[in-house]
């Protein structure tokens, strides 16, 4: 385990142009998010979202369901990335999931403070931000070691790409893993007692 954290430390370092383009990409989709915010006409989208929220914290869902949920469309982008990752040609096509996730946590944001206000900043400070930015910063992770992977072999290739996207799994896990406890052990108590 230590060998393989060290090695992926290596390469990210040998590869820190890809960590700062996908980087850039990132902060790009939370600021085009910010700037747009409201002027996309996807009502419907926003609505779901805020009622999410509202059954979350509110207790409606059970905790099964949000993990699932999260799980779910994590390793789906995990998936995604690894597919991808496969070829050489296809891989920088990841910078639009990389895009999405700055979209998808500045949206989120924006959503939350026009539905609840200040509380809802805080809900974002507390549950969505940090549980999105582990997830962004694996997948950011993932596709900077596929671009690295220089391996012609499919076989070979496929190996280690898969090996990578492992990286997105395990931050999708730690995600879900900080949702449940934050909803179950902050978030639920307080909202009970208001």
């Amino acid at each position: 385990m230590k060998s393989f954290i060290c090695e992926t430390i290596k390469e990210l370092k040998r590869n820190v142009k890809f960590v700062i383009i996908f980087t850039i990409v990132f902060v790009i989709g939370v600021i085009l998010a910010i700037a747009f915010n409201g002027k996309s006409g996807i009502d419907i989208i926003s609505v779901n979202i805020t009622n999410y929220y509202i059954k979350a914290v509110s207790g409606e869902f059970k905790i099964i369901s949000i993990i699932c949920s999260n799980l779910l469309s994590g390793i789906g982008l995990s998936l995604a990335i690894f597919l991808l990752g496969l070829s050489q040609f296809s891989a920088p096509l990841t910078c639009i999931i990389i895009f999405y996730r700055g979209v998808i946590i500045s949206s989120a944001l924006c959503l939350l403070f026009k539905a609840f206000g200040i509380s809802g900043v805080v809900i974002y400070l507390i549950l969505t931000l940090p549980a999105h930015l582990v997830i962004t910063v694996g997948f950011i992770i993932s596709v900077c070691l596929n671009l690295g992977v220089t391996e012609c072999n499919f076989k070979n290739r496929t190996i280690l790409v898969a090996k990578n996207c492992l990286i997105s799994i395990f931050a999708v896990i730690i995600s879900s893993i900080y949702i449940t406890l934050i909803l179950l052990l902050i978030i639920r108590p307080i909202n009970s007692l208001f």
